[in-house]
């Protein structure tokens, strides 16, 4: 890997800084004359965070794709917010006056995997602590730990101070660790990781842990972690990022346009988030209006993607050598998608991505050479990007767009299948949050109507039942949670923790409830203000921080308040899902019926 001057100045500008912290911390584990060591330790510093800083300071787009560029060619400074702490232009030491221990959360696009490399650069400008960039989703390909990893991240990176120095400094708080992308841990090795994670963040009392996720209910329990949410852009920022964008100017310029004028007030969700927004740009010469749903979105892309006349590269048509048409492509690549998806894999060597692809070619009975299919899908299509000596989604939401897509055309046996398989993944992904919008009969048929069936049924509601009663309630509360928690007595910050197992019938019923009845939640945030109706149930109960259900019961008062405390884990939502299956069961009970409708003269 070549290192850049600029790089080789920011870990010599660290080192420089920290020289007598690092001589001094190093003597006390390092034998040898003390000239020895202190040639060695500001070499050993020094060539770690330049190689580091090549390595995770540059990364590829399918906008930026012959060769890896500076993250800050097109990074736009995020804000991020800890409870009703807002956090403008945030980087490492504006969360660490905060909290040394932080999850950074954001949805899908939102930037958290480009953020944690900021943050990793603006660790070594800043001075301070050394920083170890660690991708978690390496946990998945082998029986690693995360200790494994941290270790394998310093050793690649060419530190070679051995595993013992870096154990010590770690108790010590010598190290800044950025561990990105806990939602891309299998659900398997989830459990474990959280544990390990949580045990390394108790080493020492100078410990500095940042891990990058969506969002997760488990997070609820790490006690001593902080919560940091990174904000929608604004319209300035999302000026500022199209600005920065490698396109066409006329295209950038007629955009930006159209954007400060009604597009991001009409379409504030799409145009806050940054992938999304890239995408917006890249489609916008064949489509000016962006269409509601994300899986139209994501098709539009596709279609640019595939057919599109290059801008960045003087205006040619990329030539697909493996000769497919749009749709043969598009179905190869689902299939791809699919067998790369139940594995966990969002990033893959190059005879991995081959052996993908030609069972997905056996699959679905289209004839083509899976080198040349690979080639087009990296360098043609740019739906995969190669990452050093990997092979990785342009983005993680292509993958699951394709699998949704891959889905919603399989006959009813092969559907009910891959729903029963990815159901469990509800929480961390959009795969059928998507194949909803591509097909709402496949997920009310195979997932709302069966398994609100069994849910209900476990809590002992049947469809002879008027109301979902207290005893009701109780059951649902023990069957998914282990305990009631308030993270700061007195304030409004409820939250309960899982019991760990799966699946999750909380995540189903939230699914279903924003997929079918969006005027349901419409109407309780009019009814009700939230804030103040959590501030009252804290204040009562908050001042003892932890209440186990296993020690409550459906008589005890927190129970019967928390009943009648309005939002997502309340009696109503339960009522609202109840209604949703009983209406869904009608529905679906005479589906010839509808058909005759629609067929009668």
């Amino acid at each position: 890997m070549s290192i850049s001057p600029e790089e080789v100045e920011l870990a010599a500008g660290f080192v420089e800084r920290n020289l007598p912290i690092l001589i001094d911390y190093g003597k006390h584990f390092l034998k040898g004359a003390n000239s020895q060591i202190r040639r060695r330790l500001p070499n050993t510093y020094q060539k770690y965070l330049a190689t580091a800083a090549a390595r995770y300071g540059r990364t590829k787009s399918f906008f930026i794709r012959d060769e890896p560029s500076s993250i800050y060619d097109f990074y736009v400074p995020l804000s991020a917010s800890i409870g009703e702490r807002k956090i403008k232009k945030a980087d490492i030491s504006k969360l660490q006056d905060i909290s040394s221990l932080c999850v950074i959360t954001g949805s899908a696009g939102s930037g958290k995997s480009v953020f944690m490399r900021h943050l990793f650069l603006s660790a070594i400008n800043e001075g301070g602590k050394v920083p170890v960039f660690v991708e978690l989703r390496d946990l998945n390909e082998d029986e690693f730990t995360v200790f494994d990893l941290i270790l394998q991240s310093l050793k690649r990176n060419e530190f070679d101070l051995g595993s013992e120095y870096i154990r010590s400094a770690l108790n010590d708080g010598h190290f800044l660790l950025l561990l990105d992308g806990y939602d891309e841990i299998d659900l398997l090795h989830r459990k474990k990781a959280s544990k390990e994670i949580l045990n390394i963040s108790k080493m020492g009392k100078n410990i500095s842990v940042f891990v990058s996720s969506r969002p997760d209910d488990v997070f609820s329990g790490w006690d001593n972690f902080s919560i940091a949410q990174l904000s929608p852009l604004t319209l300035e920022e999302a000026s500022d990022l199209v600005e920065k964008l490698p396109y066409d100017d006329d295209i950038k310029k007629k955009f930006s346009i159209d954007l400060n004028k009604t597009l991001y007030v009409r379409h504030r969700s799409f145009l806050s988030n940054p992938l999304l927004l890239s995408i917006m740009l890249l489609t916008y010469g064949t489509s000016a209006d962006i269409p509601n749903k994300l899986s139209i979105f994501y098709n539009l892309a596709y279609e640019a993607l595939f057919q599109r006349h290059d801008a960045l590269k003087g205006g040619y048509k990329r030539e697909i050598r493996c000769h497919l048409d749009i749709q043969d492509f598009g179905r190869v690549f689902s299939a791809f998608s699919v067998s790369t998806y139940n594995k966990r894999q969002f990033r893959f060597s190059r005879m991995d991505a081959l052996s993908a692809i030609n069972k997905a070619i056996t699959v679905t009975g289209i004839k083509v050479d899976s080198e040349k299919f690979l080639d087009d899908a990296l360098q043609s299509v740019c739906l995969l990007i190669e990452d050093g000596l990997f092979i990785v989604f342009a983005h993680r939401s292509f993958q699951e767009y394709f699998v949704s897509k891959y889905i919603s055309e399989q006959n009813e046996e092969n559907q009910e299948m891959l729903i029963e398989k990815f159901w469990r993944n509800i929480e961390v992904d959009n795969v059928l949050n998507l194949l909803y919008e591509i097909s709402p009969d496949i997920i009310e048929r195979k997932l709302f109507i069966p398994k609100l069936k069994i849910f209900f049924n476990n809590i002992g509601v049947t469809k002879n039942t008027r109301k979902i009663g207290i005893t009701h309630f109780t059951k649902y509360l023990k069957s998914e949670f282990s305990r009631i928690h308030f993270d700061n007595a007195g304030k409004a910050a409820i939250s309960l923790t899982h019991t760990g197992n799966n699946p999750r019938y909380s995540s189903l019923i939230s699914m279903a409830i924003n997929c079918t009845s969006p005027s349901f939640i419409k109407n309780e945030r009019e009814k009700y203000d939230m804030r103040k109706e959590m501030e009252k149930f804290s204040k009562k109960y908050g001042k003892k921080l932890e209440y186990p259900l296993k020690n409550l019961s459906y008589k005890s008062q927190i129970i019967k308040d928390f009943y009648e405390l309005p939002g997502f884990y309340s009696k109503r939502y339960l009522e609202e899902a109840f209604d949703i299956k009983n209406t869904l069961e009608r529905k679906h009970k005479n589906p010839e019926k509808f058909l005759n409708i629609l067929l009668s003269s």
